[in-house]
C-alpha cells in the first residue's frame, strides 16, 4: 500500500464525506446484497442523517468508521459495530454478547489487492481492543472484529 494513504477514524464533521463514499460503495453491482441498501435510498437521506451518522461513527463506543485517505479522496472505508448484548440486529436476531463486527467494507478497485483492506481492518481491531469487554474476550478468539481472525 502506498505510504501516502492515511487510515483514520472519521471525524464528527465528516457527514457529507461519509455520504459521498457510501454512494460510491453502492455503485457496485452487488452492493444491495453487500450493503443492505440501494443507492437511491442512500441518496434520499437528508443532510442531518449523514451528520448524525458521522457523529456516531466518530464518537460512539458502539460503532466506529475508519477511512483510507489518498490526498483528499477517501479510497477505502470500513465500519465496526459493537452492539450491546440484547440488541436486535437488522435481521431480527438478538446479540447474545458484545463482540465487534466489521461491516460496510469498501476499497476502490484501483486499491484492491494492495493490503489497504488489512490496514483498515487493523484500525478497526485496534479501536475494538481498547474496550475492556473485548480484552476479556481475547482468549476465546473474539478479541478482533469478526472476519479478521487468523485462519
Amino acid at each position: 500500500v502506498s505510504e501516502h494513504i492515511h487510515v483514520r477514524r472519521v471525524h464528527a464533521t465528516d457527514g457529507m464525506r461519509i455520504r459521498e463514499v457510501r454512494l460510491r460503495m453502492l455503485e457496485d453491482p452487488v452492493a444491495p446484497m453487500a450493503f443492505l441498501e440501494t443507492r437511491e435510498h442512500a441518496e434520499a437521506q437528508p443532510v442531518e442523517f449523514w451528520d448524525e451518522r458521522a457523529i456516531g461513527a466518530a464518537l460512539s463506543d458502539a460503532v466506529a468508521q475508519f477511512v483510507a485517505e489518498d490526498g483528499d479522496r477517501w479510497v477505502g472505508s470500513v465500519a465496526v459495530l459493537a452492539p450491546e448484548p440484547g440488541t436486535i440486529d437488522y435481521f431480527g436476531r438478538e446479540h447474545p454478547d458484545r463482540r465487534a463486527m466489521l461491516v460496510a467494507v469498501f476499497v476502490e478497485p484501483a486499491h484492491r489487492g494492495t493490503g489497504l483492506l488489512g490496514r483498515l481492518a487493523e484500525a478497526a481491531a485496534d479501536w475494538a481492543r481498547t474496550f475492556s469487554w473485548l480484552r476479556s474476550a481475547e482468549n476465546d478468539g473474539r478479541g478482533t472484529p469478526e472476519g479478521t481472525r487468523p485462519g
